[in-house]
């Protein structure tokens, strides 16, 4: 706060010259004010030394000399100083003169100021100089108001805002006369600055209620005390605008990308449209459409598709009550208030055969090529840059097989937008892909699947013997004896139903785990054994319910040999392939079965002279459900006839 102290001094100075039986007299005044600039930006303060000689008789001889000095000393070493003087001069010496000086500091800031002043007065006479000087006496003048000694009772501030209601202090001398008007009147130079009769008023303090209405003009403001003696030097008094305070925005919570019709709540807005800016979400902006008035302002808000959130800040800048906008000093001109953003996001499609399956269950069956392609709605100027997909259950990629070849290709979710793979198990699965967007948004795309399969019932099983037939094969080998089609070394049949809505066909397909053979010299008694282990057949008898095997090994009939051996281990698969484009085998069931035997040449011609030394013939495991493993898929590298026959030819020759 600003604080300063006038005072006004009279000397009465007397004199009595004797001059050719003439009387002089000199009164003397000192006076020392201060004022501010009508902006209330310069502090001026003022001496004044002023006297008048008066002569009986002629003024000729005297001589009246007065000087003034004025000085202002502010905060951080500001300073103001000024002088001046006044001279009569000999002839004539009679009449008034006055010296002034005015010391000013400009762009003045609160805090405390001190005045000071030096005076002088001399009077010279030619002669005899007799002078009476009574003590100084203070007299009652018009009213002064301190520098800086107007501010709110509340706040002690020297400024008020538009709008805002309260009482002024207003601190000086004289502001009641010495108590002669107990109800001196206050007044301002705007008539938007309502000033009502004092509640308090004493010599040196009055306290007057005060309404700023809202067409008060922004800036620095003259306030008046007018007593019975006159009016006061003015008081300054700053009004700005208060700074926008918001209390709600409505809705609370955006989504980028998106516009919304906002309505803004608070007080402090004035009565001409404000400005409102969106900060901290890229380039979302606000626009004004009306209906605004000092705590409500309504608008579109729009958020750019980029804003990642989580929130941005909302800020409201007055543009005041039709005179501009001037905030108190240190004051901002706008108002704040957080929102919740949330990062503009895609409406997700995953697609299976071109059908939209999102959040949808649907049926399928094992070996059934399952193609899904996540394509979401993006907002505009959004990209999706990644693709995570997960696909749980029984899966691969693909499966070919063939006599000479069987293999599986192991799965591996893409970074892509489309996948393809196959179920070789029933299950409930849900496959989902988690794609990240280029606002650094991630969401996910989901699909259930209801994967079937074919039912099974093993019809029969059986198994023959280990026999030497000369009359249909001239072999040693697994079999009846009676050279039928049914009476094979093994023979399984089985009933497959296929689920509702789903056709194809079954298949048999046969692994040999290990196969060994050997033949014996007659000449050399040398041995010649081969063993390997490969596919044997990738689908026999395919859609039929029964299948056979009656496998063997040729018997010499040239006499090269004396012995020959055979020994297999197998395992047969059930395999399925549903009706379809890109379908694949999957297998249902398997079994494991073996035989091994011994032939022994004991002389004869052709197979007349073989006979079974030795043999195992053991009974085949049942048909059982395969495992959800890729193991439980026929695989082989190699068929393993060429690779025996290459190695028993190979051990003739040498």
């Amino acid at each position: 706060m600003i604080h300063g102290v006038t005072r006004r001094w009279t000397y009465l100075i007397a004199a009595l010259c004797a001059c050719f039986g003439a009387r002089a007299s000199a009164q003397v005044n000192i006076y020392m004010t201060h004022y501010f600039s009508s902006d209330g930006r310069t502090l001026y303060a003022t001496t004044a030394t002023t006297g008048t000689f008066q002569m009986q008789g002629s003024c000729s001889g005297y001589t009246h000399d007065y000087w003034a000095s004025a000085g202002l000393t502010g905060p951080n070493g500001a300073t103001g100083a000024g002088g001046g003087n006044y001279s009569s001069g000999w002839a004539p010496a009679c009449g008034t003169g006055t010296s002034t000086s005015t010391a000013y500091i400009s762009t003045v800031v609160d805090g405390a100021y001190y005045a000071s002043q030096s005076s002088s007065a001399d009077c010279s006479y030619a002669g005899q100089l007799y002078s009476d000087n009574p003590p100084p006496q203070q007299e009652i003048d018009t009213p002064v108001i301190n520098m800086g000694g107007v501010v709110d009772n509340t706040t002690g501030n020297p400024h008020v805002y538009v709008g805002a209601s309260g009482y002024l202090a207003i601190y000086g001398l004289w502001l009641t006369a010495d108590g002669q008007d107990p109800n001196p009147a206050v007044s301002a130079d705007d008539p938007n600055i309502q000033l009502g009769a004092p509640s308090y008023a004493t010599d040196d303090q009055i306290n007057v209620p005060y309404t700023i209405k809202p067409g008060a003009a922004t800036g620095g403001h003259a306030i008046y005390v007018t007593t019975t003696l006159g009016q006061c030097n003015p008081g300054s008094l700053g009004v700005y605008d208060q700074t926008p305070v918001i209390t709600s925005i409505a809705p609370g919570s955006f989504q980028a990308g998106d516009s919304y019709s906002v309505t803004i709540s608070g007080s402090h807005f004035g009565t001409v449209c404000p400005t409102v800016a969106i900060s901290g979400a890229g380039n979302s902006s606000f626009g004004v459409t009306g209906g605004c008035s000092d705590t409500s302002v309504a608008g579109t808000a729009t958020f750019d598709v980029n804003a990642t959130g989580p929130t941005a800040t909302v800020t409201l800048t007055s543009k005041g009550y039709g005179n501009g906008f001037l905030p108190a000093p240190g004051q901002p001109s706008g108002g704040q208030r957080g929102v919740t953003i949330a990062p503009a996001k895609a409406t997700p499609h995953m697609y299976f055969n071109g059908q939209e399956v999102t959040n949808r269950t649907t049926t399928v069956i094992v070996g059934q090529q399952i193609q899904l392609m996540s394509t979401p709605t993006l907002p505009g100027g959004i990209t999706v840059q990644s693709h995570s997909w997960s696909v749980p259950g029984a899966v691969v990629a693909n499966y070919q097989a063939s006599d000479a070849q069987a293999q599986v290709t192991e799965y591996t979710p893409p970074d892509a937008s489309d996948t393809s793979f196959y179920w070789f198990a029933a299950g409930a699965n849900t496959v989902t892909d988690t794609f990240v967007l280029s606002n650094g948004v991630s969401q996910t795309a989901t699909a259930a699947f209801q994967v079937v399969a074919p039912s099974w019932e093993q019809l029969t099983l059986n198994h023959g013997v280990v026999n030497i037939n000369s009359s249909c094969y001239g072999s040693l080998f697994v079999a009846d004896g009676t050279c039928l089609p049914v009476g094979d070394g093994i023979d399984v049949s089985a009933g497959v139903t296929v689920p509702s809505g789903f056709s194809g066909t079954w298949s048999w397909s046969q692994f040999v785990t290990a196969a060994t053979a050997s033949l014996t010299s007659k000449a050399t008694g040398k041995t010649t054994t081969c063993s390997a282990s490969g596919g044997d057949a990738s689908t026999l008898n395919e859609g039929a319910t029964v299948w056979f095997d009656d496998p063997g090994i040729s018997l010499d009939t040239g006499g090269t040999y004396n012995e020959e051996a055979d020994a297999d281990s197998f395992m047969t698969y059930l395999m399925f392939m549903p009706t379809g484009a890109g379908s694949i085998w999957v297998p249902l069931a398997s079994l494991t079965w073996s035989w091994s035997g011994v032939a022994v040449n004991t002389g004869g011609s052709q197979n007349a002279g073989w006979a079974v030394q030795s043999s195992t013939n053991p009974p085949p495991s049942a048909l059982a459900s395969t495992p959800p493993s890729l193991g439980a898929f026929p695989q082989w590298s190699a068929n393993v006839q060429p690779i025996l026959k290459a190695c028993l030819n190979s051990g003739v020759q040498q």
